[in-house]
């Protein structure tokens, strides 16, 4: 009987302290405004401190720090001391340094060419299969690093997605390419260990499919694929007392079509669509456009990622800001810190005045 109170005891204290940790992570109060920084180990602690304080003056609350656990261990206490909130941006399925270990892992197109062999677009797009359980357990062991940095806000994925099966407008010329629909060639997401694990579900070889590009059983099997290994990694950060976040592509159903990318079934605490409306032609009304079916799909907080080098007269990121915010979003975050002209500063400063 007592071991039975015993037990009972324990159990209530456990789900208490979840129930506490889940608050603290959901109902905090979050930035309304970000900025991507890379790290640089060329820098002095002193040039990082005037780095930092250029961020704090200008009103940007949050950084999204790429960089090694290492290199962010060394940044994050001198981030609580300028109240900036820190997470840690990792690459998710692009992963060149993986690639380099174990070539067998990476991303095949529809022709059956893998990337290893057949460059797409550059060379330092390394996606991996997101179904081979290697690559999940080393993105699951990163994220852990990351985790045990007591300064440490959040993890931020980056790349969690396929191989651009469609790019956006004005990039596709200097590539010489016409992608008016998905075509073989940049249709990815059939490396052999994927192919049989649907033959294995499904009874079905999506490769004997007439048009297997366009068949939606198949492509939201891969989309899962991903979707699955963001629930892994949310669950892991989760219980690591750490928030998650994601850069993600303009909307859901651009992700979709464009990168295979399923990320309003994601449950994420931030989402950072890449909003870069000089990409795809368009005016900034088409900001607002894209974030509020962000806003409408997912539960947590969505930021416009604004692509600082579109924004060359004076007044247009404000105007943005203004448009993301009447969408739904709770604010912006600049790509990136080393691409912020110094007149640029003021107007940062300005639009989130």
């Amino acid at each position: 009987m007592k071991k039975l109170i015993l037990f009972f005891l324990l159990s209530c204290l456990i789900v208490g302290v979840h129930a506490v940790l889940g608050k603290s992570i959901q109902e905090s109060e979050s930035p309304n405004s970000w900025i991507w920084v890379h790290a640089n180990d060329n820098r002095s602690e002193k040039e990082w401190r005037d780095v930092l304080t250029k961020i704090s003056d200008s009103g940007i609350e949050g950084i999204l720090f790429g960089g090694s656990p290492e290199q962010v261990r060394n940044i994050a206490p001198l981030t609580k001391e300028f109240s900036l909130s820190l997470h840690a941006w990792m690459w998710g399925m692009n992963r060149p340094d993986l690639a380099e270990k174990h070539p067998e892992w990476l991303s095949v197109n529809q022709n059956g060419e893998s990337i290893e062999d057949k460059k797409a677009y550059v060379d330092y797009y390394k996606f991996m299969c997101p179904a081979i359980p290697g690559v999940k357990d080393f993105l699951k062991e990163l994220v852990e690093d990351y985790a045990s940095i007591e300064e440490l806000d959040g993890i931020h994925l980056d790349y969690i997605r396929y191989v651009d099966v469609i790019l956006p407008t004005t990039l596709q010329p200097k590539y010489d390419i016409n992608q008016d629909k998905a075509y073989p060639e940049w249709d990815y997401g059939y490396h052999p260990y994927l192919v049989e694990k649907y033959k294995s579900e499904y009874g079905i070889d999506p490769l004997t499919l007439e048009n297997p590009e366009n068949d939606q059983q198949w492509l939201q099997f891969r989309f899962d694929q991903v979707t699955e290994v963001v629930d892994e990694l949310t669950t892991l950060a989760h219980n690591r007392g750490k928030l998650i976040s994601s850069a993600v592509f303009p909307s859901p159903s651009m992700s979709r079509e464009m990168v295979y990318q399923d990320w309003g079934k994601w449950k994420l605490d931030f989402y950072f669509p890449m909003v870069y409306h000089n990409f795809y032609n368009a005016e900034l009304d088409w900001v607002g456009e894209q974030l509020k079916e962000g806003v409408e799909t997912v539960d947590g907080d969505v930021f416009g990622g604004m692509f600082i080098p579109a924004f060359s007269e004076k007044g247009e990121l404000k105007k943005a800001l203004e448009i993301a915010e009447e969408n739904g979003a709770k604010g912006i975050s600049i790509f990136d810190y080393n691409s912020v002209k110094d007149h640029q500063w003021e107007e940062i400063k300005s639009a989130l005045k």
